[in-house]
């Protein structure tokens, strides 16, 4: 099959969450959107993705140079009943098939960013039906190797991400990107992971909520004090809220 036949993907808003990641993320392809892909395939119950459209998301994240922030891709089936996990994808490469990780987030791990398979345009097959999965990006924080940071440090990180989403969404969309009203610190099961504001009138425990999230508002008062921040443990991924 000649994969430059394939329709063209619908750029959309995306009105769900998916591990939160997809909902909170703005600044690549488009604001707070992501691709439906809408493919044919030799088998109708699977669908194909070229490789040329899901590198120019991830060329764009590997522009990304600020230690503290990552891009993140996430995939989703429209299919409630479809786990992240259980979503395959396979870049069908003339040298040999390239598997992508998937985690239960969804997040998309060891995309390979190469000119020469863009020369090449591979098929990535994916086990979902077609028109089913939905791809989008946007940035994560990285912290350092600690369970405590100052508050005026995270409000740091937050700041260099808010310039990546003002850098790629450009010029003449840079000013709809949203303001960032915190961070959120995501867990593993069981769920049950703290974060402790140390404020002078006392400490304030914050706790996972029923998806492993915790929201810490990043606000002009509280850095005024800087207060130190600690985590009960290393938190899978410290994404925006937006």
């Amino acid at each position: 099959m000649n994969v430059s036949t394939l329709p063209k993907p619908v750029i959309v808003r995306f009105p769900s969450r998916i591990a939160r990641s997809m909902a909170k993320f703005c600044g690549f392809a488009a604001l707070s959107a992501v691709l439906i892909f809408s493919a044919s395939s030799a088998r109708c119950a699977d669908a194909t993705i070229p490789y040329a459209k899901l590198y120019s998301l991830f060329e764009r994240g590997a522009q990304i140079k600020s230690p503290h922030v990552r891009p993140i891709f996430v995939v989703q089936s429209t299919n409630k009943a479809v786990t992240p996990e259980s979503i395959t994808l396979t870049v069908q490469a003339k040298s040999g098939v390239i598997p992508l990780k998937i985690d239960s987030d969804g997040e998309i791990h060891g995309f390979p960013v190469s000119a020469e398979l863009l020369k090449e345009n591979p098929p990535i097959l994916t086990n979902q039906a077609k028109g089913s999965l939905r791809i989008g990006g946007g940035l994560g924080i990285i912290l350092p190797d600690s369970l405590t940071f100052t508050f005026a440090e995270l409000n740091g990180y937050l700041s260099e991400a808010t310039a990546e989403m003002k850098k790629q969404a450009g010029t003449f969309l840079s000013f709809m990107v949203p303001s960032a009203k915190g961070l959120i610190f995501e867990f593993a099961s069981p769920r049950k992971q703290s974060l402790t504001i140390s404020y002078k009138a006392g400490p304030k425990v914050l706790t996972a909520d029923s998806d492993g999230g915790i929201k810490l508002p990043i606000d002009k008062a509280t850095l005024a004090e800087n207060p130190s921040v600690t985590v009960s443990e290393k938190p899978l991924k410290v994404s925006i809220d937006m």
